[in-house]
């Protein structure tokens, strides 16, 4: 019999022996459970965050300041006013979704109002789709936001 890495032969039978099936084994495991620990690493920048933390770098990392505001968890940030200096139109609203692109900012506000420059309430409406160039995306963080409703999917369904 001879026996080169783990994988011996005999004149009947080649096979892997059980040390190289362990060692496949395990690499395997510990592989996932870093994959998944590198995902969520990677997800909320932690690594980023901890240069933060220890005021090694005040750089957000790869992403640009809409991706950071909006994926983190301060409180204030989740309610903004977007001005559509254009149209002479304030959204205002919770952030539900936003974009991650480049080409085109989008974003949906719940609970949203829409009011004119010349502070009249145009409307109110559940949610809200906005999409436009970043170039042209004006967002305030009110200081104090008002108190978060309590979301009532009835409420959300159109009148017929």
């Amino acid at each position: 019999m001879v026996e080169i890495l783990g994988l011996s032969t005999t004149k009947n039978n080649i096979g892997i022996s059980r040390d190289i099936i362990e060692q496949i084994a395990s690499a395997t495991g510990i592989g996932l459970v870093l994959s998944i620990i590198w995902i969520y690493a990677a997800t909320y920048k932690l690594l980023a965050r901890f240069l933060q933390f220890i005021r090694a770098t005040n750089r957000y990392g790869d992403e640009d300041v809409w991706d950071y505001t909006f994926n983190s968890k301060k409180p204030g940030l989740d309610y903004i006013h977007l001005r559509d200096f254009e149209n002479q139109i304030v959204y205002a609203g919770w952030v539900t979704v936003f974009s991650e692109t480049e080409k085109l900012r989008e974003i949906v506000l719940r609970d949203a109002e829409v009011w004119a420059f010349s502070g009249d309430k145009l409307f109110e409406t559940p949610l809200i789709y906005l999409a436009r160039p970043p170039e042209k995306i004006h967002i305030e963080f009110p200081a104090v936001p008002p108190e978060e409703p309590r979301h009532d999917p009835e409420a959300a369904a159109p009148n017929p």
